[in-house]
């Protein structure tokens, strides 16, 4: 139904595409979260950061009005929330490099 009533927007097959992709992206994320929790048990707090950025990613693209050059904006703060959710993960460690392996 979603599709449908945002599709109208734009009769191109890659907008199209791409809604399509984002929906079923944002439902395959509510779903997953829901069932076992992204990071940790589905009571961990921090999985409810997923929540908040879907929010935001929709909030932003009503804001630019679903046009290319604001949504290239508001991808990038969503992808800037979810480099943050790895830094207040509990226990979170920084990856060692290779040469820090001794390779």
């Amino acid at each position: 139904m979603a599709y449908t009533l945002i599709s109208r927007i734009s009769e191109a097959l890659s907008y199209r595409l791409a809604l399509a992709t984002g929906i079923g992206a944002g439902f395959f994320l509510i779903w997953s979260n829901l069932a076992v929790g992204l990071i940790g048990s589905e009571n961990n707090d921090i999985n409810a950061l997923y929540f908040l950025l879907l929010v935001v990613g929709f909030a932003g693209a009503l804001v630019s009005r679903f046009q290319a050059k604001g949504m290239t904006w508001v991808m990038g703060g969503c992808r800037g929330g979810t480099a943050l959710d790895r830094r207040l993960r509990p226990g979170h460690r920084r990856a060692a490099s290779a040469a820090q392996l001794g390779r």
